[in-house]
């Protein structure tokens, strides 16, 4: 869910930064997805944005602010950690060869890896 979800509310702030950057639309990301991620991940209810999903009720437990939050903020960080081009390059890599089928998280950070030389998952791990 999180690789649908977090990818499309991401490119919204990637397609504004990029075409109307006197909006400063970064700085609105930290105020409406960070702080309200750490907000979110600091509740009892809180869970990890990567759940194993059994059958399709288990969706509306895990379909909430918390996945767009915490996913958007994974997305940040990992752009900026392998810098703007080389994350775009990952995910062509990634939506080319998943175009016509089902992907997993680790196959995202596949393509990462293949795009940017470095093992992205390692870098992950830390989290």
């Amino acid at each position: 869910l999180w690789l649908k979800e977090g990818f499309a509310s991401f490119m919204e702030y990637m397609f504004v930064g990029a075409n109307y950057p006197e909006f400063k639309i970064w700085l609105h990301f930290v105020n409406d997805e960070v702080a309200e991620g750490f907000a979110l991940d600091a509740l009892k209810s809180s869970h990890p944005i990567e759940v194993e999903i059994d059958n399709p009720n288990e969706l509306d437990e895990i379909y909430d602010s918390i996945t767009y939050a915490k996913s958007n903020s994974v997305n940040r960080m990992l752009c900026n950690y392998l810098g703007e081009d080389v994350f775009q390059k990952g995910l062509r890599i990634y939506l080319n060869r998943f175009k016509y089928g089902n992907a997993v998280t680790e196959d995202l950070w596949n393509a990462h890896s293949e795009a940017s030389g470095q093992v992205s998952n390692i870098w992950l791990a830390q989290f």
